[in-house]
């Protein structure tokens, strides 16, 4: 599962930087709009499998180790954290939901764009070098959750 979930980063970074690009060309570029669409789509799918299924068997699976109750209040937090991020990603997205709205925007669109492209690079990083490594020590233990 950690390594979907990392491809799938990857899919959403290559998306992000095309966006990035799209939106730097030209006032209005059109082709930002379809491949916001595409980021949307992915975006979706990588946050079902994340939160859905990935963060709950993480805490299971913790929660059933020795691990000490702060560090699982701990990893608690910080998955509290990347959702926090991946709402605000989610704001970015309704704010910007039509063709309309990201033209009649652009300035604000290409500004919040930035943001949203620093935010879910941290959250990004963040899991890749948090969170999955704890599954890598904890997850991976239990053999009904073996991938």
């Amino acid at each position: 599962m950690v390594q979907k979930l990392i491809e799938q980063h990857a899919k959403l970074r290559a998306l992000l930087e095309e966006m990035k690009a799209a939106a730097e060309q030209s006032e209005g570029n059109a082709s930002v709009v379809s491949l916001q669409a595409a980021f949307k789509e992915a975006l979706i799918a990588h946050l079902a499998l994340e939160n859905e299924d990935f963060y709950p068997r993480l805490i299971a699976a913790i929660g059933a180790s020795d691990i000490p109750t702060e560090g699982v209040e701990r990893i608690k937090r910080f998955i509290a954290g990347m959702k926090e991020i991946g709402e605000s990603v989610n704001d970015f997205l309704k704010k910007y939901q039509s063709e309309d709205l990201i033209m009649r925007n652009w300035n604000d669109y290409r500004k919040d764009l930035a943001k949203c492209t620093s935010l879910l690079e941290i959250r990004m990083e963040s899991e890749e070098d948090g969170v999955y490594m704890e599954w890598e020590i904890y997850g991976t233990n239990i053999n009904h959750w073996k991938e």
